[in-house]
C-alpha cells in the first residue's frame, strides 16, 4: 500500500479531497475542504470501484460540505461501488450532509478506535468506536507546515489508543504520543 505522500490526491470533479489509489493508506493526514458543486456523491474521501481499496488509520475527515445533494451522498466518506474503505483511529465530524455513505456494494471496515459526530456510520460498532459524538475539536489552524483541527482540552479523542498502535509522528512531524496513549485523528 502507498503512504499519503505517495498517494494520489486530487480534486475529483471539484468535490473530493483526498482521492486514493488503488491500495492506498492514509495515516496521520486530514482530508478536509469547503466543497460546492452539482449533484453528485461528493465527499472528503470518495472511493468508488471493485478494485479501490483504502485504509485509514489516525486521519481525520472533517468539515466537508456540499451543496446540491441528495439524502444518499455524505460529505464525509463515500464508498460505492462494490469498493472497501477500512478505518482506524480514524474521526468523521462536522461534515455538512453525512458522515458516511455506502452505496452499490460499498463496504465500510472498522478496526476500532474511530468516532463519528453523526450516526450514519453505522458500521462503528467495535468496543471503542464512538457514534453521535462532539469530538470537541479546535478551528482549522495552520502549524508546522499543515492545516489541522487539533483536539480541545476536554475532547473524547485524546489519549484513547495504546501507543503500540499509533505511527511515531502526526502530519505535523510531531511525535506520538503526547500523552500516555495516542490521540485518534
Amino acid at each position: 500500500m502507498a503512504s499519503l505522500r505517495a498517494a494520489r490526491t486530487a480534486w475529483y470533479r471539484s468535490r473530493t479531497v483526498c482521492w486514493p489509489s488503488r491500495g492506498s493508506m492514509l495515516r496521520s493526514a486530514r482530508c478536509a475542504r469547503r466543497m460546492s458543486g452539482s449533484a453528485g456523491p461528493g465527499a472528503g474521501l470518495f472511493n468508488l470501484g471493485a478494485t479501490a481499496r483504502a485504509s485509514l488509520s489516525f486521519v481525520s475527515i472533517v468539515s466537508n460540505s456540499i451543496t446540491n445533494h441528495s439524502s444518499a451522498e455524505a460529505s464525509g466518506l463515500y464508498a460505492g461501488l462494490n469498493s472497501h474503505v477500512a478505518l482506524t483511529a480514524t474521526v468523521i465530524a462536522y461534515n455538512s450532509v453525512r458522515n458516511c455513505v455506502a452505496a452499490d456494494g460499498g463496504v465500510f471496515q472498522s478496526f476500532d478506535h474511530n468516532v463519528s459526530s453523526d450516526a450514519h456510520c453505522s458500521f462503528l460498532t467495535q468496543p471503542r468506536d464512538a457514534t453521535g459524538v462532539d469530538p470537541q475539536l479546535a478551528p482549522l489552524r495552520f502549524g508546522n507546515g499543515t492545516y489541522t483541527h487539533g483536539p480541545m482540552q476536554n475532547s473524547a479523542l485524546l489519549d484513547v489508543v495504546d501507543p503500540a498502535a499509533c505511527p511515531s509522528q502526526d502530519q505535523r512531524g510531531v511525535s506520538r504520543p503526547q500523552g500516555p496513549k495516542c490521540d485518534v485523528g
